[in-house]
């Protein structure tokens, strides 16, 4: 797997550092350009629902996506996105064609991905793990650095809130509880939510507003903030994130997990032995 490091600042928060992708390459670039840069949150909206991924977006212009059922990606193709966005039943699957044809390159161009409650996002299974048959999918995550001059608007989420739904998906009851009581967490998990807020220099509002703990936007009808920062991967509340490869397994449910084969993971489903090698320690 090769790791580029290039870009500005990339930001993480229940987000898969960008250094731990398995065979999967993840690589973190500048932008294309200026332009394409400032156009975050902006632009056309592709949605997959089934099948294939449609259309592969241009390099200047490319559309946001939304993923809201099973859409499978391709192989040896390249794709360009600005902000990438899988909600609840949506599965974005990376194909890997069988041993009878080539191997192929997949990459996937994206200025943020954000896996949001009950979204998915799957490279390869146990049976079959990505790269068994030679390919490589490098997912690349590109783009200028926004707060250079003020606070940036990170990258949003998509899934409509409503009296039940919170941000990203979250349940309504947990958003609002805000650490005050222990609550059933996904994978099982007894613990406290606490509600999200920004990171450090991207609290930006849709409406151009600032962020604050006083007077958080995100309180309103109709406006929004980032919480995953941007140039991200990230996995929020209810999210997934299944990328299993030739070389490495990392699933991601809340919790981080890596190791060389499944074998390695612990019967509680915590770290892996592998993560501690794959930080290089």
């Amino acid at each position: 797997m090769h790791i580029d490091r290039k870009g500005n600042r990339t930001g993480l928060r229940k987000c898969l550092p960008y250094s731990a992708f398995l065979l999967l390459g993840l690589s973190i670039s500048p932008a294309f350009s200026a332009e394409t840069g400032s156009r975050a949150q902006q632009g056309a909206m592709v949605t997959c629902s089934s099948g294939f991924l449609p259309g592969a977006g241009v390099v200047n212009n490319p559309p946001d996506l939304l993923v809201n059922g099973e859409c499978h990606v391709k192989p040896n193709q390249t794709y360009y996105f600005e902000n990438v966005n899988v909600l609840d039943k949506g599965r974005l699957v990376f194909d890997e064609l069988d041993k009878t044809i080539k191997p192929t390159a997949t990459h996937f161009w994206a200025q943020s991905m954000v896996i949001e409650n009950g979204g998915t996002i799957a490279a390869g299974s146990a049976r079959q793990p990505y790269g068994n048959y030679g390919s490589v999918l490098t997912i690349h995550l590109y783009g200028a650095d926004r707060n250079a001059s003020g606070p940036a608007l990170g990258a949003l989420c998509r899934t409509a809130q409503n009296a039940d739904t919170g941000p990203c998906g979250i349940p309504k009851s947990a958003w609002s509880d805000n650490g005050k009581t222990k609550l059933e967490l996904p994978g099982g998990v007894s613990d406290f939510f606490y509600r999200y807020g920004p990171l450090h220099g991207d609290g930006k509002c849709s409406d151009g507003s600032v962020w604050s703990s006083t007077s958080p936007c995100d309180d309103s009808q109709g406006k929004q903030v980032g919480y995953f920062g941007y140039k991200v991967l990230a996995v929020s509340y209810g999210g997934s994130l299944r990328a299993l490869g030739r070389n490495r397994l990392l699933q991601l449910d809340g919790l981080l997990q890596s190791a060389t084969d499944p074998s390695e993971l612990d019967p509680a489903g915590r770290f892996g032995r592998g993560w501690r090698r794959h930080w290089g320690e």
